[in-house]
């Protein structure tokens, strides 16, 4: 194996290398079959052993879709319950202790201590724990291959440091939480019962589009707005078709959640709002709150976007590492708790607050304008500080709580500008108008429907709504897409940049490493440096792609032929193979000259490309090298692939990978 293969005979026919290997391919697939391929495909049995029954398998989608909403909400449950006591029992001990001052430092060590163990998590066990896990979902349903992130570990931990980190800081959870939904569709696809449905990508998008619903549906209980909002965060890649299915999942999911509120386990929304009618003049004020909302969105964006690359460059020296950052954070969100006492109220009493017609908590009353508009100033700002700690956070409670404050200080001033509607009214529409400014989501609007139980005021609602939202488009991307980009996640967006217009394939392609039809198990040993899922093209000896195989296919053929190998001293010489394999060079003179002779045999020995092991793909994917890239976009987009191989003349020339393609198009 290398990366450039031994140039053709005279007079060879490059065909003939090609046939040769198809020919063995044809040899083993048919083994132990009285049909050849071609009476095979006539009957219709072979189609439906290779598709499957489609009602079976419709019916085991749907059975995993099941136990996505029901793991998802009883998940959801337990992290509520632990992070609410966590915060509840906190503040009480503080309380009771007769010196505030002593009870504020309390208070901080106590989020010290569970901060530190949240980012412990991904640092010591798991990196993918950290972060929302919303941009790793869209990307894996656009095709990108992400096999850490969805661990049993990846579950456990990350449930773990959100329940720790709950408490201590201003995160959300519906990130977190369809990330756990990812997981358990995926666990539940690799169950021999529904293995067979893993096979078939149209399934897998199906139910991981599913769990994007349950993972909102159950945090804020409104199984429409979720899977809406799952439509618009994975962008082009929903298949619309599959919205039965969504809208199931999430409505499994609304229900049990409600149970939990109905026997007082976890927290509920309040609902059935009678907001007084609104009047023309409300309607100019509410277009001035969906500017005000889409500026205070971008300024949000932004300044968590800052304090993430200030966290990843070290440009703060004295705060570079990791845990002496979260303490840092953990600090100042006490100390803001401790002036402003209700930034450490939970999220869903704050905005039933603010929503309600009643008159605010005596820690809103005095200067109730002022309050509002330094807790919806200070609440995004302590936010993007958390969310730029290492620790698994999301979004959305957060910023529809500093939108909710915003529209209620908003629409007491309205009221002396002739409106007539209640400022509660303004809340609702301030917290639809920020979360949609932050996420580039409509379905915001629709989620505050269902929450509130009120659908007369769409008109003001999705005004302000498409305003901040077109606003927020106009000057930044949104907050997943920000964090796509901090964290280099392979993820194409559907619109091409001009300059892909402008290039070919053969600027940006890489050198290739490949296999050669006649490869000896001596050229395999280049292929242990990648990882499992990349792929090793197979050419002829006139460099004319004839297969693929992966990584971790060589890896197991590899183990199988050192394990088949007989001869004398064999527990020497495969002690000195294995050693070979795990080592970049070969030395011959550093063993005995039997086992160097002995050694030789083996790694000469030919490799069987029709073995079980290597599962070829006969049929790779390729492109001239003058191809525009803007179709080599179209192709990654569509396909969800990882890679492209590039040919000069049918010969293969290079390889463009997903990562170094999307850092191009950036």
């Amino acid at each position: 194996m290398s990366k450039s293969v031994v140039s053709p005979e005279k007079g060879f026919n490059r065909m003939h290398s090609r046939d040769l290997i198809f020919n063995s391919l044809a040899q083993t697939f048919t083994t132990g079959h009285n049909e050849s391929i071609v009476e095979e495909v006539n009957d219709y049995s072979y189609l439906q052993r290779m598709f499957g029954d489609t009602r079976l398998n419709n019916l085991r989608m749907w059975a995993v879709i099941l136990i996505v909403a029901f793991g998802t909400s009883i998940i959801a449950a337990i992290i509520d319950i632990s992070a609410y006591n966590i915060g509840y029992y906190k503040k009480i001990f503080c309380q009771s202790l007769e010196n505030k001052y002593l009870g504020f430092l309390a208070w901080t060590v106590i989020s010290i201590i569970f901060v530190c163990i949240g980012t412990s998590l991904g640092y010591f066990l798991n990196p993918d724990v950290d972060g929302s896990g919303i941009p790793e979902i869209k990307a894996i349903i656009s095709g990108v291959e992400l096999p850490r992130f969805l661990l049993w570990r990846t579950f456990f931990l990350k449930a773990l440091g959100l329940v720790c980190c709950s408490a201590s800081l201003s995160i959300g959870r519906e990130g977190p939480h369809i990330h756990l939904a990812a997981i358990i569709a995926h666990k539940c696809l690799k169950i021999h019962t529904f293995k067979g449905i893993g096979k078939f990508k149209a399934f897998c998008t199906q139910i991981f589009q599913a769990s994007v619903t349950a993972g909102v549906a159950a945090v804020m209980g409104t199984p429409l707005g979720a899977t809406f909002f799952s439509i618009e965060i994975t962008a082009s890649y929903y298949v619309v078709h599959t919205l039965i299915s969504s809208i199931a999942c999430g409505v499994i999911c609304a229900v049990i959640l409600n149970v939990y509120h109905s026997i007082y386990l976890t927290e509920d929304f309040s609902h059935g709002k009678n907001y007084v009618d609104y009047n023309y003049i409300d309607l100019a004020l509410v277009s001035i709150l969906g500017i005000c909302c889409g500026v205070l969105g971008v300024a949000f964006i932004k300044t968590a976007k800052t304090f993430t690359r200030f966290r990843a460059r070290r440009a703060i020296l004295f705060l570079h590492k990791r845990f002496r950052y979260a303490i840092f954070v953990a600090i100042v969100y006490s100390t803001a708790c401790f002036f402003i006492p209700t930034l450490s109220y939970t999220a869903k009493s704050v905005f039933n607050e603010l929503i309600s017609e009643k008159e605010l908590h005596r820690d809103w009353s005095d200067r109730t304008v002022i309050n509002l508009l330094i807790y919806s100033f200070c609440k995004p700002f302590v936010t993007a500080l958390s969310i730029s700690v290492q620790i698994p956070f999301g979004i959305f409670l957060p910023v529809l709580d500093s939108g909710a404050a915003f529209g209620r200080a908003f629409g007491y001033l309205a009221n002396y500008l002739g409106g007539s509607a209640h400022a509660s009214f303004y809340a609702a529409i301030g917290g639809a108008s920020l979360v949609a400014s932050s996420t580039h989501a409509l379905s915001a609007a629709l989620i505050i429907f269902e929450l509130t139980g009120e659908i007369r005021h769409v008109v003001p609602m999705m005004l302000s709504v498409v305003i901040s939202c077109q606003i927020a488009k106009n000057f930044e991307l949104n907050i997943y897409d920000v964090t796509i980009q901090t964290r280099n996640i392979p993820f194409l967006p559907a619109v091409r940049k001009d300059i892909l217009y402008q290039h070919c394939a053969r600027e940006i392609m890489e050198p290739v490493v490949s296999l050669c039809v006649h490869s000896t198990l001596k050229d395999l040993k280049p292929c242990l440096q990648y990882e499992d899922g990349f792929k090793i093209p197979i050419v002829d000896l006139s460099m004319c792609i004839v297969a693929e195989t992966s990584a971790r296919r060589i890896k197991k053929y590899l183990e199988y032929s050192i394990e088949t190998f007989t001869i004398d001293a064999i527990q020497e010489v495969k002690q000195e193979i294995k050693l070979w394999v795990n080592h970049q060079e070969y030395n011959p003179p550093s063993i005995t000259t039997f086992l160097g002779e002995e050694m030789e045999i083996f790694l000469s020995s030919p490799v069987d490309f029709t073995s079980r092991y290597f599962s070829l793909n006969r049929d790779p994917l390729s492109v001239p090298e003058s191809t525009n890239l803007s179709k080599i976009h179209y192709i990654f987009h569509m396909l969800g692939l990882m890679k492209i191989f590039v040919t000069q003349h049918s010969k293969l020339v290079g390889i463009i990978n997903r990562e170094n393609f999307t850092a191009y198009n950036k």
